[in-house]
């Protein structure tokens, strides 16, 4: 009697099967554990002493996120170079990259490769600023590019508010902007500039007001003409302060997002600040409430221009690493494909795909791919794209 079809040996090149896991970000005592075989068979198949079986592929392909073809082919494909890795120097951070931040790094590679094919040319010219440039001209002048208003921005209802109207903003320069599940511990953002159009992702599990920040962070990066992988800090003796371009990421993302005029008025007129006391956080709301920003960002700014001094610049920050830090709120409602693929892959994005699906220049299927969503959704996006 034959063997069953899923347990027949299929030969494999065994160079692809390590290429799958590692570009994975996992383990071989991870993959053996999900393909369902011990890590010493893991080893051999990878070593090419055995060949694993039809389910023992399917099992691996479904853990490493790709299609079982991919498993089969005759060599290890080339792949994007990863971004520039800016978290270096962080101390007790994890350089590593796992599973989930991995395949935020390939969906994201693989959209900007059909935005080179969808968009025939991108308004936003990569690399404009130099980190000599003075970095409130900066601001100023991408504040105009963006078209953001102080006016409008301290009318947001909330950060949620305040986040859709950023995104749109950075979208609308012809940058795709994504957002999707990555640990914050291990990666908060990156930006891909090597191709146009330019990609800036963010991670959804961080809260909105540092998801803003990561945003401004990496439209910076843009603007060096670098792109790179981030965990924006504005804490004094952070890992990632003592390098020159996140240095000036970060003060550039404070000042677009605090102006620095705005602010030494509204904390004259408004805000309980001393120089030379430690506030509470209660008397940092009203500030981050203007502008839609955390605490942690008004306390850098208000030291940045002056109004508190370095020792209680820096007891405030002992303060807040003295407490846990809050888990990520994981409430809400549970979205449709079509609500997902929005957020995921925002607007900019959907309606380039979708427009190149009404011009002919993209199939159906093609389209419903890029945006991981089934056809008897087609509709319901096109509504929330605002496409008739």
């Amino acid at each position: 009697m034959s063997a069953p079809q899923t347990q027949i040996e299929v030969a494999v090149n065994p160079a692809v099967l390590r290429w799958a896991r590692e570009s994975a970000g996992v383990s071989p005592s991870e993959a053996a554990a999900h393909a369902g075989a011990s890590e010493e068979t893991l080893r051999g198949w990878e070593g090419g002493l055995q060949k694993p079986s039809l389910s023992h592929l399917r099992n691996l392909a479904a853990f490493y996120a790709r299609p079982l073809a991919a498993l089969l082919l005759p060599a290890p494909p080339v792949t994007p170079p990863l971004p520039v890795d800016f978290r270096r120097g962080g101390g007790d951070r994890t350089m590593k990259l796992g599973r989930q931040t991995r395949l935020a790094l390939r969906i994201s590679n693989r959209l900007q490769l059909a935005g080179v094919e969808l968009v025939e040319d991108s308004p936003f010219a990569v690399g404009t600023t130099a980190i000599t440039d003075e970095v409130i001209e900066v601001a100023r002048r991408e504040r105009r590019n963006l078209g953001v208003d102080l006016q409008e921005q301290i009318t947001w209802k909330d950060n949620y508010a305040a986040l859709r109207a950023w995104r749109e903003a950075v979208q609308d320069r012809g940058i795709f902007v994504f957002q999707l599940p990555m640990p914050t511990k291990e990666l908060r953002g990156f930006s891909l500039s090597q191709t146009s159009p330019p990609v800036i992702v963010f991670s959804s599990s961080d809260n909105p007001a540092a998801r803003i920040f990561t945003l401004i962070h990496e439209y910076g990066h843009l603007l060096l003409g670098t792109g790179g992988m981030c965990l924006p800090d504005t804490a004094p003796g952070s890992g990632s302060s003592v390098i020159a371009e996140e240095s000036f990421c970060n003060s550039f993302a404070g000042t677009l997002l605090v102006p620095p005029e705005d602010l030494v008025d509204f904390v004259a007129r408004q805000a309980s600040i001393s120089a030379d006391a430690v506030p509470s956080d209660d008397a940092l709301n009203p500030i981050a409430n203007r502008y839609r920003v955390s605490r942690q960002v008004v306390w850098y700014r208000l030291f940045a221009v002056g109004l508190v001094t370095e020792s209680v610049f820096r007891a405030k920050w002992a303060e807040w690493r003295g407490r846990p830090t809050p888990k990520p709120s994981s409430g809400g409602k549970a979205r449709t494909s079509a609500e997902r693929a929005m957020a995921q892959y925002g607007s900019g994005f959907v309606n380039v795909v979708l427009s190149a699906h009404g011009s002919g220049k993209l199939s159906t299927s093609d389209a419903l791919d890029y945006l991981s969503i089934h056809s008897r959704h087609w509709t319901e996006l096109t509504h929330l794209a605002g496409v008739a």
